[in-house]
């Protein structure tokens, strides 16, 4: 896993760092390959040794309130959210022969979701131990872009819609939206270890 430099994603990150005094925001908009680099081959045959059998997902996380973050990195309580291409590549990263069933994932997937937090959070958290249902599968495309203006209207207020666009199309132009998956990473010890906090 590797991350991929790009230009317009640094300068919405760049936008969404802002102290006003009442709110303090540290927020990423990222990229990374999925090529396999460094401790990858390992945590890869960690997660994957047993084959690629079907892995439980936590139900979704589906209000409208909820916290967003990870490569958007949103408010107090924010739990990473991953985007993650669900159709096959050149090099068949995500295909697979199994059923796709609601709430369920095969370890390879699992191995990416680990393996981007890891590299997104290195070397201050590690994310290896991670297991299935600590990730839940979004409802939809449409939900996930709801509940980023809501935290982000509420962070920022109106200057948010001056970039909202600008956000949306240079994920977009990086990773072709409508055909990922989205998960969130969600957890109490990352919660507690994050922000003190002891609930998501």
């Amino acid at each position: 896993m590797k991350l991929l430099q790009n230009s317009k994603l640094e300068g919405i990150s760049a936008s969404l760092c802002v102290n006003n005094g009442e709110c303090v925001l540290n927020g990423r908009v990222e990229s990374y390959s999925c090529k396999m680099a460094g401790n990858d081959k390992r945590l890869y045959k960690l997660i994957t040794n047993d084959g690629n059998e079907l892995q439980a997902l936590s139900p979704p996380q589906t209000y409208i309130g909820s916290p967003v973050s990870g490569t958007l990195t949103v408010g107090p309580n924010s739990m990473p959210v991953v985007f993650v291409r669900s159709v096959s590549t050149s090099s068949g990263a995500y295909a697979s022969d199994q059923p796709h069933l609601c709430n369920t994932i095969n370890k390879k997937i699992l191995f990416h979701l680990i393996s981007t937090l890891n590299t997104a959070f290195h070397p201050d958290y590690d994310f290896t131990d991670a297991k299935s249902d600590e990730f839940s599968r979004e409802p939809s495309l449409n939900w996930t872009m709801s509940s980023v203006k809501s935290n982000l209207s509420a962070a920022l207020g109106d200057s948010y819609s001056l970039f909202e666009q600008q956000l949306w199309s240079a994920i977009e132009e990086e990773i072709q939206l409508k055909e990922c998956e989205i998960y969130r990473f969600f957890t109490l010890c990352m919660n507690v270890l994050l922000f003190g906090c002891d609930r998501i």
